[in-house]
């Protein structure tokens, strides 16, 4: 509803964390001055229920009413710091924000001498476009820009060698014409990055030296074992020992040592079933000895 002038919008309730959005559209009357008018818009939210804070119940905004094509521009940059060697992209935007088009629009980015611009490198909207003409203010023309609409321009440049570690200022600014040829502008914008030499520290940690014996240790590893029957009562275990060398298991074995270590094992030999036939054995034979001794005497 309308009322006394000002737009009034009911709310039943609104719970906690919930948000209501609101749009309409209104109309500038005629005649407007030649210069600009700026209207400023004040929106209020009131309750019945007690607001212990009031400070964020209002905002403003302002518009400008005029009959002449008015434009902004913004230029920023995909970083604020930057190496010699990188590669620096800009982007400017230009925007309509009046009741009128804007025609023959020149736009110029003064740059430093320490940059050079990388051909090919322009955008617009997001599609390739054409490389702007000069050396350090570079210069690019559109034809038309339409109510509302907007111009969004990126490029690209490199340092060159006369850059050092510093901090640089571009400025962009942008003119244009009405339907009647009359000139608006500039609108202007800066844009301000930081070049640095520093180069990132790279440390390698410090490597503890192993003692060569130890090491040597810890790379053996034990491939194979057998058993070997002396006939008396003993096993050679044989163990190959080769080293974790990076070649086939073949050479491994080739160039493996070994190592012996005797183990007493009568099970082994006889075998458990047997054990009672060793001990008659035994016996046969010191009686044997025994006879021998009596019929040499």
């Amino acid at each position: 509803a309308i009322i006394n002038g000002t737009v009034v919008f009911g709310i039943d309730s609104l719970d906690s964390g919930e948000v209501e959005s609101f749009s309409y559209k209104a109309r500038v009357e005629n005649p407007l001055a030649q210069i600009p008018q700026h209207i400023i818009n004040t929106a209020i939210v009131e309750s019945d229920a007690p607001d212990i804070d009031t400070t964020n119940n209002q905002t403003t905004y302002e518009i400008i009413a005029t009959t002449d094509p008015v434009l902004d521009i913004v230029k920023i940059s995909d970083k604020t710091t930057y190496e010699l060697t990188d590669q620096i992209e800009y982007t400017i935007r230009i925007t309509n924000n009046s009741s009128s088009n804007a025609y023959k629009l020149i736009l110029e980015d003064a740059l430093s001498k320490e940059f050079d611009y990388i051909p090919g490198s322009t955008t617009l909207n997001g599609e390739s476009y054409n490389d702007p003409t000069g050396t350090y203010t570079l210069l690019w023309e559109f034809t038309e820009l339409e109510v509302g609409s907007t111009l969004e321009l990126k490029y690209k440049v490199r340092t060159n060698d006369t850059c050092v570690a510093d901090n640089y200022s571009s400025i962009a600014q942008i003119t244009w014409i009405d339907e009647e040829g009359a000139v608006f502008g500039p609108a202007s914008d800066d844009c301000t990055i930081a070049v640095t030499d520093i180069k990132p520290i790279v440390t390698v940690p410090d490597i503890e030296e192993e003692d060569p014996i130890e090491e040597f240790v810890n790379n053996i590893k034990v491939l194979g074992a057998s058993l070997i029957n002396t006939g008396e009562g003993l096993i050679y275990i044989k163990a190959f020992v080769g080293l974790l060398l990076a070649m086939p298991l073949p050479l491994i074995l080739i160039f493996g040592k070994h190592k012996t270590k005797k183990v007493k094992s009568s099970l082994i030999k006889y075998g458990t079933k047997d054990r009672g036939t060793k001990k008659k054995n035994l016996r046969a034979r010191k009686q044997a000895r025994g006879n021998s001794k009596k019929y040499k005497k």
